[in-house]
């Protein structure tokens, strides 16, 4: 597969590879970059603690080179969702160093897209109150589908319930 160097310069390409422009790239890479050199200090690329402090931890690793190659191919990752098989046929690796990677790479993204805080919201009152601090409450739009639900077994009841719907 591409590199990173190679597949930023295509803009549309690099937003379907990733879901990030570029610049967005950019702004992720440091936060992750201070976490890989951080984690690298004290382990391995196969996640083992080392018997000596590497002094030398921004020195690129042989399988995924640089920090940006990293960044990359866990994004590419978590949008594509391919099997580990094609991840490591599309970046020149084995399985089970795809799977050794995104073991260690997938903590490092998380963290820093906290710190960027730009992780997902999972809570309905979260994003309610996300969007009343901004004054954009009339923006809340939410999608929502009927569902079955168990039937009393009291006529008088039944009818009440009733939603007018024939079938489920």
């Amino acid at each position: 597969m591409k590199n990173y160097e190679i597949a930023k310069k295509d803009r549309d390409q690099f937003l379907s590879l990733t879901s990030l422009y570029p610049e967005e790239f950019d702004l992720l890479l440091p936060h992750f970059a201070t976490l890989w050199y951080k984690f690298n200090k004290i382990f391995t690329s196969e996640g083992k603690r080392r018997k000596k402090k590497n002094w030398y931890s921004q020195k690129d690793t042989r399988t995924l080179p640089s920090v940006e190659d990293k960044l990359f191919f866990i994004l590419v990752y978590f949008l594509q969702l391919p099997l580990q098989q094609f991840q490591g046929f599309a970046f020149g690796l084995s399985q089970s160093k795809v799977s050794q990677w995104i073991n260690i790479l997938t903590p490092m993204v998380e963290q820093a897209l906290e710190e960027l805080d730009c992780t997902a919201c999972r809570q309905g009152s979260d994003l309610a109150t996300f969007l009343a601090e901004r004054g954009l409450v009339e923006c809340l739009n939410q999608d929502v589908v009927e569902q079955a639900a168990p039937r009393s077994t009291d006529d008088k009841a039944q009818e009440k319930m009733y939603s007018g719907k024939k079938t489920t």
